[in-house]
């Protein structure tokens, strides 16, 4: 039986590893995504700021990897956090854009399916660690 729950750990962490690479390659992809959309936007006069974007999208797989490489609960959380706030930020940001004429839906359609991957990855992240952190209190 321990052989088994061994086995089964082992197969927790892949997996779990796969995510954490999955979730960092899709917000690199992202940032890429968001430095070429604001590139051909911005030959146009823009109506929002995309150095306000760039930064977001920048800041976004720092926070992830950052979180991904600590070990404390606590850590773990706050970077978690911090890349839930820099995707609403950007969404918030491109949402505006489209919303006076500097994006079109087209454009944004990918962008957007990114970030709802990410923040995905990142609340189910948060809610574990989570009800892992508030486990202990309960037992007591």
């Amino acid at each position: 039986m321990s052989r088994t729950l061994s086995i089964r750990n082992q197969q927790s962490k892949s997996l779990s590893a796969f995510r954490e690479l999955d979730a960092s390659q899709a917000a690199m992809y992202l940032s890429a995504e968001i430095y070429v959309l604001t590139h051909v936007s911005m030959r146009k006069r823009m109506h929002i700021a995309a150095e306000e974007i760039r930064r977001a999208a920048d800041a976004l797989p720092a926070a992830l990897m950052r979180g991904q490489a600590v070990h404390g609960v606590k850590e773990l959380g706050y970077h978690m956090s911090r890349a839930r706030v820099l995707v609403a930020e950007l969404e918030g940001l491109l949402m505006l854009g489209e919303e006076c004429g500097d994006f079109t839906s087209d454009q944004l359609r990918h962008v957007f399916s990114l970030m709802r991957y990410i923040k995905n990855y990142c609340s189910m992240h948060y809610m574990l660690d989570d009800a892992q952190q508030r486990t202990p209190q309960l037992a007591s």
